[in-house]
């Protein structure tokens, strides 16, 4: 098994006991940096930042959908309501002050009522959690990304194939160029071509060369078009693919790797013209472009 993990998972899990249902979904998709969307309870609002600090202990990356529902099995129970009275008196001394102030009247019925209906001045039983209940949810949310995860881990398995099989290609493309290039320094056709284009090319212009003059020109041109150093940068780049895909997570790591690589490609292309190594690097880069599509969703 790679490290590699999808971006794209989804996981679902239940939890029930005499007092109530709970049911965590979690859908996961592409995104640069980790971005979670809550939709859950008012009773399960105090604890969201609890929530976020678990789900990035699992996940580094990517856009979390998290719902999480909450179902009460006794219905016909009445909540009971309390009072917040500390919080109340607070706000019924600021109304007080104020009409002091600026009123010159007395508090009223409907001043008291204004009061009660703020935030948290009343909270009602059926927003309180039941006895154990947030170990309850807190155990759900992480078997929850436990299968999350190994979801993740099956995909990222196919996508890790596929990118092998690419890389593997990338290779065989790069040794091929390597094979022309070498095919190339064992005669002097290349030289000896050059050579006598300068030769007709002076000759047509009237411009008198000696041949020491015409050596050192061609010996530039041929050491200006030497790929060698971005073959062997290649290789490296190869074997460094190798160990990122060791490590976790990778996918940034891989997507800047990509870049060099194509930089590459680019520069032998720039460099030969010959029409084997411009098909080879446009192969190369078609290949690379499916890379960049699989490492998108690469957590």
């Amino acid at each position: 098994m790679s490290n590699i993990k999808s971006m794209t998972a989804y996981a679902k899990s239940e939890f029930e006991n005499d007092d109530f249902k709970l049911t965590v979904e979690i859908r996961s998709v592409n995104h640069r940096f980790l971005d979670i969307n809550f939709k859950i309870p008012q009773v399960y609002w105090s604890l969201e930042n609890n929530f976020r600090k678990i789900i990035s202990e699992f996940v580094s990356r990517g856009h979390l959908d998290v719902i999480i529902q909450r179902e009460e099995k006794n219905l016909n129970k009445e909540p009971s309501l309390t009072l917040n009275k500390a919080l109340f008196e607070s706000y019924l001394a600021v109304y007080e002050e104020t009409l002091e102030n600026y009123l010159s009247t007395s508090i009223s019925k409907e001043n008291v009522i204004d009061i009660l209906g703020k935030k948290d001045v009343i909270t009602s039983s059926s927003v309180l959690l039941f006895e154990n209940e947030e170990n309850e949810i807190i155990n759900l949310l992480k078997n929850t990304l436990e299968k999350l995860c190994i979801m993740k881990e099956k995909e990222g398995d196919a996508l890790g194939n596929d990118i092998e099989s690419r890389f593997k290609k990338l290779k065989l493309i790069k040794d091929e160029i390597l094979k022309l290039e070498n095919n190339k320094k064992d005669t002097n056709a290349y030289f000896n071509n050059l050579k006598e284009k300068i030769l007709n090319v002076t000759k047509d212009l009237n411009i008198s060369l000696n041949e020491d003059r015409i050596i050192t020109e061609v010996s530039l041109i041929v050491d200006r078009l030497d790929i060698t150093e971005e073959l062997v940068r290649l290789e490296s780049h190869f074997n460094q693919k190798d160990e990122i895909m060791k490590e976790y997570p990778l996918g940034r790591k891989l997507e800047f790797l990509l870049q060099e690589i194509s930089r590459e490609f680019n520069t032998i292309a720039s460099k030969i013209s010959d029409a084997v190594v411009q098909s080879n690097v446009v192969e190369a880069k078609a290949e690379l472009e499916k890379i960049r599509e699989q490492i998108q969703n690469i957590e």
